[in-house]
C-alpha cells in the first residue's frame, strides 16, 4: 500500500505524539543538584519523592537529623513551600484541586490509600512525619506524611489545605492544617 508525502508525515507526527505522551517516566535536577524521579499518575505528572532542597529559613529534616533529609526529604513550612516551588521552572506547588484530582484517580478511603503506597501507581509517600510550629516532630512513628497545596483554607491566611497519608489508620486525608507547621512537598509538572 502506497502512502502519500502527506499521509506519511502525519503518521510521523502522530508516532511522535503517541512515543511523547506514553513516556510516563520524567525527572527534574533542582537548582542544587537533587534528581527526583516523576511518573504520570492520571492526567498529572508527579514527583515520586519528596523535595530536599534547602532554603535559609523555614525547612528541617525530621529530629534535626540530616540523615532523614537525604533518605525521605525536607520539611517546610507553608512559605516555604510556596518560595521553593517559585524557584523550579516547569513545576509548581499542587492547588486543592490537583491534590482532589490524584485522590479521585486513586479511588475512595481505603482503596484510594493502598492505591496510593502502591508499588503499581509510583506515587510513593516516603513517611517523613511533620513538624509542628512548637519544633516537635511527629508522625513518622507511625508511617505519616502530610504535603502542602498553594491552596491557602481560609480569610485569616493561618490554614492551607494539605494532605496527610497515615498509615496507622491506611486513609489519605486532605484537611486544612496551619502554615507554621512543616511538612513534605510534592511539585506537579506544569
Amino acid at each position: 500500500m502506497r502512502y502519500s508525502l502527506k499521509t506519511k508525515y502525519f503518521l510521523y507526527v502522530l508516532a511522535i505524539i503517541i512515543t511523547y505522551s506514553c513516556n510516563t517516566n520524567t525527572s527534574l535536577t533542582d537548582s542544587q543538584g537533587n534528581e527526583y524521579q516523576a511518573k504520570k499518575i492520571g492526567k498529572q505528572i508527579w514527583l515520586t519523592e519528596n523535595l530536599k532542597l534547602v532554603l535559609n529559613e523555614n525547612t528541617y529534616c525530621y529530629n534535626d537529623l540530616a540523615s532523614e533529609c537525604d533518605t525521605m526529604g525536607r520539611l517546610y513550612t507553608w512559605e516555604a513551600a510556596i518560595k521553593l516551588a517559585a524557584m523550579t521552572p516547569g513545576w509548581h506547588l499542587p492547588t486543592k484541586e490537583e491534590w482532589d484530582e490524584l485522590i479521585d484517580y486513586c479511588g475512595n478511603d481505603s482503596i484510594a490509600y493502598k492505591n496510593i503506597i502502591s508499588d503499581k501507581l509510583g506515587f510513593d509517600p516516603q513517611w517523613a512525619g511533620i513538624r509542628t510550629s512548637k519544633g516537635r516532630f511527629i508522625a513518622k512513628n507511625f508511617n505519616g506524611v502530610n504535603y502542602w497545596s498553594s491552596t491557602t483554607a481560609d480569610t485569616s491566611a493561618i490554614l492551607a489545605y494539605s494532605v496527610a497519608i497515615m498509615s496507622n489508620i491506611k486513609k489519605i486525608s486532605p484537611h486544612n492544617y496551619p502554615k507554621e507547621n512543616a511538612c513534605s512537598v510534592r511539585l506537579v509538572k506544569d
